[in-house]
């Protein structure tokens, strides 16, 4: 085991000896060798790299923007060297534009850029204009090979993104089929599509801000879907304005966990229907046999506050049944292999109220909405700082709010800011455990608003 074990550390050291580095520059030339001081310009040149990368390199980006136009390939960008970074170059602030005017009729939309096995991409902003964009094409059925162009898609595994900013693009901004992926402080806005489309194994999607008004009518902030979605992790991100929904589990998924995160005007369809601040329901398999949920799902200590416009399925009988804060698809059977407690949901206008007596969901607080509630669950104020609010400060407790001390055993040890809950107590019901300062750990990148006191807008 030993003589393993320094083979390995050999090998370990051997990789970071040689471990090379490369520069791209909107200024440079692409017969350049990619150094420093003579950099390569465009990503095509990147692209011919590829097989000339290796574990433990790293391809930084010089700021300025680099302009990539349609490609004969489905990835227009495939970065599948193994364990290489992409990363932007100190402070500065490299912009990789995506322009594509016309579908490829063959084999659908484009995905901009292909992550392989092991790769981190840290600090870029990814953009698509807006001519690209205006086309008309919105559909989002990447798996199929049809719709537009998402931006980062990956089916590998071991992959991070963080710190990246992703503006403006008509499908997914992030799909992911692959393994322990972690995805966090990063920013996605002005989306046509799904902020995270998740559809992978073990990930952890953190610190995140997602802004979906723009993505009238198709637009959810995540998504989890497929069978092959078990066990990710979802937390501390401010899901802002998801034109369908803010979360959605979907078909086959199982042990998936959401949970301190800060919901705003979820649901916000701007028809005033066809959304839902947070939805269960069960949705085919590609192959076309019917899904039904599988057991482990948790929806716990998220917060969601602001306008709610929607209209979905009653989740019992099946028919429609006005405007929701939380909304389900499927009937009680699905409904029961989701566990849903300690969450507050308070729209900021009362939305027509109707809900079967759904035995999974349990000590949440409801407020602003006519009618009752579920067996096991309140309808009080919350006393939150602003619920007509639009940042993350505003789904705050104040002083002798119902919710503090009241959660039930399952609550996170950590609050929405990383602040730490109680210990052998009652925690707090929501994302914000109250009096509790901000740990180091977290929170988005992005808040609200610009003038979010929380956590400052990049």
């Amino acid at each position: 085991m030993r003589i393993l074990l320094m083979i390995a550390l050999m090998i370990s050291l051997a990789q970071n000896a040689f471990a090379a580095e490369y520069y791209m520059s909107p200024f440079g030339n692409d017969s350049n060798p990619g150094t420093l001081a003579a950099p390569w310009r465009t990503m095509d040149r990147l692209q011919d790299a590829q097989s000339s990368l290796h574990s433990g390199d790293t391809v930084y980006f010089r700021a300025g923007d680099y302009l990539a136009t349609d490609a004969s390939r489905f990835e227009n960008y495939s970065w599948r060297a193994k364990g290489v970074t992409y990363k932007n170059y100190a402070t500065e602030v490299p912009v990789l534009i995506y322009d594509k005017r016309k579908l490829n009729t063959v084999d659908g939309g484009k995905i901009f850029i292909f992550l392989g096995e092991g790769v981190t991409v840290d600090g870029l902003s990814l953009k698509m204009t807006e001519a690209s964009r205006s086309t008309g094409m919105n559909g989002h059925e990447i798996i199929t090979r049809r719709g537009n162009a998402n931006s980062f898609s990956t089916w590998a595994s071991d992959v991070t993104i963080k710190n990246c900013t992703i503006d403006n693009f008509s499908a997914p901004a992030i799909y992911v089929h692959g393994e322990n992926i972690m995805v966090e402080h990063n920013t996605l806005k002005n989306l046509g599509s799904h902020g995270f489309y998740v559809a992978g194994k073990d990930g952890t999607y953190r610190y995140n801000y997602i802004d979906g008004s723009r993505g009238y009518p198709l637009q959810n902030d995540i998504q989890i879907q497929y069978e092959t979605s078990i066990g990710n992790k979802i937390y501390g991100n401010i899901l802002a304005n998801g034109q369908m929904s803010g979360v959605v589990f979907s078909g086959s998924v199982s042990n998936n966990e959401v949970f301190n995160n800060i919901l705003i005007n979820s649901g916000d369809n701007k028809s005033g229907s066809g959304g839902f601040a947070l939805a269960l329901f069960c949705q085919q398999n590609l192959d076309g046999s019917p899904a039904t949920a599988r057991p482990g799902n948790k929806f716990y200590n998220n917060t969601a506050i602001g306008r709610i416009k929607s209209r979905v399925v009653d989740t019992v009988t099946g028919t429609p049944a006005g405007t929701y804060c939380l909304g389900m698809m499927g009937g009680r059977a699905l409904a029961e292999n989701v566990a849903i407690y300690n969450n507050i949901f308070y729209p900021s206008s009362p939305p027509q109220y109707s809900m079967g007596n759904i035995s999974t969901i349990k000590n949440n607080i409801f407020y602003n909405i006519p009618g009752s509630v579920p067996a096991g669950n309140t309808m009080v104020n919350p006393n939150l700082v602003n619920p007509n609010g639009i940042t993350s400060a505003d789904a705050m407790l104040q002083a002798g709010s119902p919710a503090i001390d009241q959660a039930t055993s399952g609550a996170p040890t950590l609050d929405y800011r990383s602040g730490a809950r109680p210990v052998g107590a009652a925690a707090d019901v929501g994302a914000f455990e109250y009096g509790a300062p901000p740990g180091s750990g977290g929170g988005p990148v992005g808040g609200g608003s610009p003038s979010d006191p929380t956590f400052p807008c990049i």
